[in-house]
């Protein structure tokens, strides 16, 4: 049984962007998104199938099917970007508790494999400060619990 009848319209879109926002964020944290970074996203997308979380593979995979759409509205500042995670935290929370740590898992999956995609090639590190400082607000935001 599909888990979207769970969610209105308005919180699917919501769990939907999440990706993108988390992807978006993570990327141009250092300033500049590049083809590595994209690619990696791509990536992602179409490995859909191998996320261990139904939900996470549901919205995902709905996402690649219209993605060219969705991605202009998920372009924001970064209040607005922080304020649609944490709506979609809440809304993972509150709809779909059981599935909510492994989706947000899952988004910051993509942000570690976004941020590793690029760098130097002998950086032991792949990943800059700014990604791994983006990567910590968005769980943040997301209302993941660091320890």
């Amino acid at each position: 049984m599909s888990l979207r009848s769970q969610f209105t319209d308005s919180e699917w879109s919501t769990l939907e962007k999440t990706p993108v926002w988390a992807f978006v964020m993570t990327a141009a944290s250092d300033g500049k998104v590049d083809k590595k970074e994209i690619a990696a996203f791509a990536k992602e997308l179409a490995e859909t199938q191998l996320y261990k979380d139904e939900l996470a593979r549901e919205v995902f995979g709905a996402l690649t099917s219209h993605l060219d759409n969705v991605l202009p509205g998920c372009v924001q500042g970064a209040e607005q970007v922080l304020a649609g995670l944490g709506s979609a935290g809440r809304i993972l929370d509150s709809k779909c508790p059981e599935h909510a740590d492994e989706f947000k898992g899952s988004v910051l999956l993509i942000c570690k494999n976004v941020a590793e995609a690029s760098g130097g090639l002998f950086r032991r590190d792949k990943m800059s400060d700014s990604e791994k400082t983006a990567i910590v607000v968005i769980a943040g935001a997301l209302g993941m619990k660091l320890s």
